[in-house]
């Protein structure tokens, strides 16, 4: 009922197997009050078991409060976004969608600033021609626009709810006959 240590990011199999192999903290357990769960002194100040950066964490498309344009392919259980603090100042964000069968396929990755201001990253591989352009308006609302060979063809708005439990992306975009569509998509926190 002691917890030992906290660790805050990534780390190798020997580090963790020199974690595991030291002497248990020999503290006193301390029953939990109003069922909250106690830390021992030992972590106290170890640092947020949080990432202060919401947008940090596995989301998960939720098709029943989506509005797509196209229907879900039917061997795609579910598509997954995963949002990873690499460092103060970058995320990694990687799209992967999980096949019935199990499997994972990963559509895009990339590598973000998490700052504010313009910023541009490459969607796929570099010789595409794709990349996106990202505003962000605040700490709760971002704008992306999608270029291909310098030419906008998407415009989305991506804002996360006021319980930084969910996010919306609305993509305003034109078909192959220029018909405008809106196409919106909701993802849910795991």
């Amino acid at each position: 009922g002691i917890v030992q240590s906290v660790f805050v990011g990534s780390r190798n199999f020997n580090q963790l197997k020199d974690r595991a192999l030291t002497t248990d903290f020999q503290g006193t357990r301390e029953s939990a009050s109003a069922g909250s769960p106690q830390i021992s002194d030992r972590v106290g100040s170890a640092g947020s078991l949080r990432s202060a950066d919401p947008w940090v964490g596995i989301w998960k498309l939720n098709p029943a409060r989506s509005k797509l344009q196209s229907a879900p392919a039917a061997n795609i259980r579910e598509t997954l976004v995963i949002y990873r603090e690499v460092d103060p100042d970058t995320a990694e964000i990687t799209a992967t969608q999980v096949r019935k069968d199990g499997s994972k396929v990963v559509e895009w990755k990339c590598t973000v600033p998490k700052s504010g201001g313009m910023q541009n990253y490459l969607r796929g591989a570099p010789d595409e021609g794709v990349a996106i352009v990202k505003t962000v308006v605040d700490g709760d609302t971002q704008y992306l626009t999608y270029l291909h060979n310098g030419k906008q063809f998407d415009l989305a708005a991506i804002v996360l709810s006021k319980d930084e439990r969910t996010y919306t992306l609305s993509m305003k975009f034109k078909d192959a006959k220029g018909q405008p569509h809106e196409q919106t998509e909701v993802y849910e926190k795991q």
